[in-house]
Parts: structure tokens; C-alpha cells; sequence
């Protein structure tokens, strides 16, 4: 079995302790809600009535009560499902490790406090890292120059982009930066697209359109997001908190949230300038690795992957500034697999052409990324607001 293997199924081994049984807060216990709904036919009907985002998250909807059929509605069995998403996100991963032969790949979720934290929660942001993985490989893969676009190729692509276009509305944000940037591609490059291939996007076009019809359907009725903070800069703040693995080494989130709402910045700074300080200079590493191999071919593929991250976190903000709507990292996550591959590319090419100094800090980020996922999904300051506790009081 070949080293890309091993570390894939080591990997897959350490999924299954990222789900947890403790309390459900209150927006997983909307999807515990749904997954009681007794037919499918009575889905339908509120999902077409839904004036909440949950609404907008046909596919996950399904998906969660089709699973709750088979495993229950216990706090545990209810997050269980993204262990099928975590391996769709590690497969990603493995993929393209494969493209660059960087067998340990994968590890960067394993790495990730981001993907432990949401791996540990019953809403759709698993399923989209997931199929945001699978999407990054297939951007990967023509950044590479390993696949020819063709029915394969398209497949993959078409597939992980209509599910996750399915699985909130606000996955059509990053889907559509990515195909915005594979139409520049093809274009500028003219490569050979087969016949095969353009019938796949064909039908991924057609397939979009009524799940765009419902989507217009909802907003019409008004559906959408809480808006308990008002939109501010701290929401592209705390998406960019969220995406450096910070959560884990810092106050809980409820802490967090307490001292942001009594406007207490000093003490929030405070709070979070060792760690910030601690994980920014991997970053600045990172940024020094990006400059001094910055003819590798892995750091331009880097520099393309973080571009639709980034185009990705522009729209969001944009949109959200209109409506005045507070986002968070979790409504990235479909972009997350972008930054994250990155990251990983610039860590390999960092490793290849840096001195010792270089790779002692890339492995003591590894090693701090770590500790900061284990403390986020262990440690009892981190738990979730128990309303399991809170339903016995009452």
C-alpha cells in the first residue's frame, strides 16, 4: 500500500472521535427538529414554508432526516453523518496530495481546529467542507496539469458543486468564484475539453435551474439568517479568527462573544494577542516561504487556491454589507478546503527551500494547530451551551 494510503486510512481512523454526544445548542436542535418530521412529503411542505435559513439548505434538510431514519435522533447520532462528509473532505485531500506527491496531506485536516469544530456539530458546514474538498481537487487538477478536462473530470466537479449549491444557498457563492475562474482558464489556456465533458456542464447548468427557482421562491417569502449582532467589520474578523485555528488556544467562544457585546476591546485583545501571536508567525512564515519560491510551481498553484478564498470571502461581504446581514467563518466554509490546500502548498515548498529556522516554525504551527483542535473539541471551557442541562431545569 503506498504511503498516500496509509496516511488516508490514518486519517479516516481519526474521524471517528471527532463527533460528540454532549448537549445540542439551539441551531443544532432546529436540524433535531427537522429529522423528527415523520414523512417526507411533510418535509417538503415546510421546507417550502420555512421562513428561516434552514429553508435554504434543501439538500442538508434531506440528508439529515434520511440519516436520522437509520441512526436516530440522539445528540450523537445526529452529528454522526459528517463522519461520511469528513471522509469526503479527506478523499479530496488525499487527491491532491496526489497531484503534488505530498502523501500527508490529508493531515492538514486532521491539523485543522476549524474542521474539528464543525465536525462536531448537526448543521450543513461538515458537508460542505467536504464538498468543497472535492471541488478544490478538481481546481487543483487542472492547476497541476494531472487531468484533461474531461467526463471524469467534469463529473467530479459537477457533482460536488450542484450538492453543495444544494446544500445551502450560500454555497453558490464559492461555486461560482470557482467556475468563474475554470471559464477564465479554459479560455485563456484553450485547452481541449471533450465532448463528454461539455454534456456534463451542460446538464450541471440545467440541473441548477430550479434549485435557483427555489431559491428565489424563498427569499420572496423572506426567509433567511438570524440577525442577532448587527453587520460589522468583526464578522470578516472573526471568519478570518475561525479559518487561522486560533479557537482552540483562546477564551471559549461564549467569552468571546460576552466580552464583543459589552465592547470590552482592550480586554478582548488581550485575550487573544499570545495566541495570535503564537500562530501568526507560522503564517508570516508562510508568507516568507510564498516570496522565496515563488517560481515553484506548488507556490503559484497556492496563490490561485487562496484567490478564490479570498474572492469568495470579497462577495460574501459584499453581500452581506448590502443586506446587513452578520456572517461568520462558518458560512466560508465551502472556501475553507481553498485556503487550507494553500496553506499546505506553501508549507511543502517552505519545507523544500527553507533552512532549519524555517522548518522549526512550520513544525511548531503544526504542533500548536494540533493542541488547538484537541483543546477545542476536549477541553471543558469549549463545550457547548448545555440545553440539554437547561430543559431539566425548566
Amino acid at each position: 500500500m503506498s504511503k498516500h494510503a496509509w496516511v488516508l486510512f490514518a486519517c479516516l481512523g481519526i474521524l471517528c472521535v471527532m463527533p460528540g454526544s454532549e448537549s445540542l445548542w439551539i441551531d443544532e436542535a432546529f436540524v433535531g427538529v427537522w429529522a423528527r418530521t415523520p414523512d417526507l412529503l411533510s418535509l417538503w411542505d415546510r421546507l417550502l414554508q420555512d421562513p428561516n435559513s434552514d429553508g435554504q439548505m434543501p439538500f442538508f434538510v434531506l440528508f439529515s432526516w434520511s440519516a436520522a431514519r437509520i441512526l436516530g435522533t440522539s445528540e450523537w447520532a445526529l452529528r454522526a453523518p459528517n463522519l461520511l462528509w469528513g471522509a469526503v473532505a479527506l478523499l479530496g485531500f488525499y487527491r491532491i496530495g496526489r497531484q503534488w506527491n505530498q502523501p500527508w496531506f490529508p493531515l492538514l485536516l486532521i491539523l485543522s481546529p476549524f474542521f474539528w469544530f464543525y465536525m462536531n456539530e448537526a448543521r450543513p458546514y461538515a458537508m460542505q467542507i467536504g464538498l468543497g474538498s472535492m471541488l478544490a481537487a478538481s481546481y487543483s487538477a487542472i492547476l497541476a496539469g494531472k487531468n484533461p478536462l474531461n467526463s471524469c473530470w467534469a463529473g467530479q466537479f459537477a457533482l460536488s458543486g450542484w450538492l453543495l449549491c444544494a446544500s445551502t444557498m450560500l454555497g453558490v457563492i464559492p461555486f461560482a468564484v470557482v467556475c468563474a475562474y475554470v471559464i477564465w482558464f479554459i479560455l485563456s489556456r484553450r485547452p481541449g475539453v471533450t465532448t463528454g465533458a461539455k454534456v456534463v456542464m451542460g446538464t450541471l447548468v440545467v440541473l441548477l435551474i430550479p434549485l435557483g427557482i427555489f431559491y428565489g421562491l424563498s427569499l420572496i417569502r423572506g426567509a433567511g439568517g438570524a440577525r442577532v449582532w448587527n453587520f460589522g467589520w468583526g464578522s470578516t474578523a472573526m471568519a478570518l479568527f475561525e479559518f487561522s485555528g486560533i479557537a482552540g488556544i483562546t477564551p471559549s467562544r461564549f467569552e468571546i462573544r460576552e466580552l464583543a457585546a459589552s465592547r470590552e476591546w482592550g480586554l478582548l485583545a488581550l485575550s487573544v494577542a499570545g495566541p495570535a501571536l503564537l500562530l501568526g508567525t507560522g503564517y508570516l512564515a508562510l508568507v516568507v516561504a510564498a516570496w522565496k519560491t515563488r517560481t515553484f510551481p506548488a507556490t503559484k498553484a497556492a496563490i490561485a487556491l487562496l484567490s478564490i478564498c479570498a474572492a469568495s470571502l470579497v462577495l460574501l461581504t459584499g453581500l452581506a454589507m448590502l443586506v446587513q446581514w452578520p456572517f461568520w467563518g462558518r458560512h466560508l466554509a465551502p472556501a475553507f478546503p481553498f485556503f487550507i490546500a494553500a496553506c499546505g502548498l506553501l508549507a511543502a515548498s517552505g519545507w523544500r527551500a527553507g533552512n532549519a529556522g524555517m522548518r522549526l516554525v512550520l513544525g511548531l504551527t503544526a504542533t500548536t494547530l494540533l493542541a488547538s483542535s484537541l483543546l477545542l473539541r476536549f477541553a471543558p471551557w469549549h463545550k457547548k451551551d448545555d440545553y440539554r442541562e437547561a430543559s431539566v431545569l425548566a
